[in-house]
């Protein structure tokens, strides 16, 4: 399978950050699409944000070797890094589901 960080005439990887601020990050809301990803038979999987936020950094290791979200998903496996308000973090945190939560979700 192959990461596409080019969404619409946008390309995720290009996103430039500067200073203590994150001036420059690409604004994004939580149906944003930050990448797809391509698989060898026609599939396509469109990651969205599920947050509002800046858009800090893509992984460009994934570009060079996607299998890091399958082989180091809680490491060097990251899609992106998103800075969101921490207002809004803290009120969706208790919205999503524990890793036990999601894990039994898989099983059904």
């Amino acid at each position: 399978f192959v990461i596409d960080y080019q969404i619409g005439n946008i390309d995720r990887s290009k996103n430039a950050v500067k200073g203590k601020g994150k001036k420059g990050g690409q604004l994004l809301d939580s149906s944003s699409i930050l990448c797809k990803i391509l698989f060898k038979d026609g599939t396509e999987y469109k990651v969205s944000s599920c947050i509002n936020g800046k858009l800090i950094e893509v992984n460009e290791m994934l570009s060079v070797n996607p299998s890091l979200l399958r082989t180091h998903p809680d490491s060097d496996g990251y899609i992106a890094v998103i800075l969101s308000n921490i207002a809004t973090s803290d009120s969706r945190k208790d919205e999503l589901l524990t890793e036990e939560q999601y894990l039994s979700s898989l099983s059904v």
